[in-house]
């Protein structure tokens, strides 16, 4: 009976621990008929373009999105920073933008938690975000369009603000907590 306890506990420590390591939604890549970029300004929460500085993978997945860093040159909406970071997903069926540290790009990204637990600027491949330097810029909509106007400078000392995954944190408490009380009932 107490053999059967311990495997039973045990194998629930285990199964919470795979269920919190990384978790994730899943989201297949299917592209509406492309937006006006009237459409993608009123639907987008910021709108900016600059040059990725950094990408950085998030979470521990083989198939974790990517968060990729920008410095800000001008903006049209909802950026208000010189840095800043979007999120998107690895590419392909996960409808992830392939960006490249050092290239220009007009993005338009909105907050959404499609790709992390918690709310941040999304972008995918059927936003009209582009990359400035090439021809065909984005693998859905045939080149670059930029937002009417200028275009705004962000201030330069904004402070860039961070967001995180703490699945790691999570399953090793959870294989800690699972240990003590392994030894407790043993």
């Amino acid at each position: 009976m107490v053999k059967t306890l311990r495997i039973g506990i045990l194998l629930s420590i285990l199964f919470m621990t795979f269920l919190t390591w990384n978790p994730s939604s899943t989201h297949a890549c299917s592209c509406l008929v492309p937006q006006s970029v009237e459409q993608e300004m009123e639907q987008s929460d910021a709108v900016f373009t600059g040059t990725v500085t950094k990408i950085k993978k998030v979470g521990m997945g083989l198939y974790s999105p990517k968060k990729v860093y920008f410095d800000v040159e001008k903006t049209w909406k909802g950026q208000n920073k010189a840095k800043t970071f979007v999120i998107t997903g690895i590419g392909s069926g996960d409808c992830g933008f392939n960006f490249e540290v050092g290239k220009d790009y007009i993005v338009y990204a909105s907050e959404s938690n499609m790709y992390t637990n918690t709310t941040a600027l999304t972008t995918t491949v059927c936003d009209l975000t582009s990359n400035l330097n090439e021809k065909n810029a984005n693998p859905i909509h045939s080149k670059v369009i930029l937002p009417p106007g200028e275009g705004k400078m962000p201030p330069k000392s904004a402070p860039l603000e961070e967001i995180g995954t703490y699945a790691g944190v999570w399953a090793i408490f959870s294989m800690f907590t699972g240990l003590i009380l392994w030894r407790f009932i043993k």
